[in-house]
């Protein structure tokens, strides 16, 4: 599984699972549409990196408020899952193509949302 990692803390992060909810949560929260939020993610920029970054200690249980959320950006490392994805036929839908420019293997999808 992908993670933050922060101050020597891990932050798992699964980028292929996002709910409702949590879309609601994040659009509410930064005032940005998902779609612009995965985008601003997968190119690095600091609205998307906060956003899911925010999510994460959220869903670890860390309620801070998105306004509240502050820290050394510079410290703040994503780390991608290297899990080997299986191959197709082994039970599992082929592969989708990694999001173009991407920066990360650990891209989110976008919704088309933006």
């Amino acid at each position: 599984m992908a993670k933050f990692v922060l101050d020597g803390i891990d932050y798992p992060f699964d980028t292929d699972h996002l709910t409702n909810r949590e879309v609601i949560q994040l659009e509410k929260a930064t005032g940005a549409s998902i779609g612009y939020l995965v985008d601003s993610f997968n190119a690095n920029g600091g609205t998307g990196r906060d956003a899911f970054f925010w999510l994460a200690c959220r869903r670890l249980g860390e309620h801070i408020e998105y306004a509240e959320l502050e820290y050394n950006y510079a410290a703040l490392r994503f780390i991608p899952d290297t899990t080997p994805t299986p191959e197709p036929g082994e039970g599992t839908a082929p592969e989708q193509p990694e999001p173009t420019g991407a920066p990360h293997s650990g891209a989110l999808r976008n919704t088309g949302n933006a």
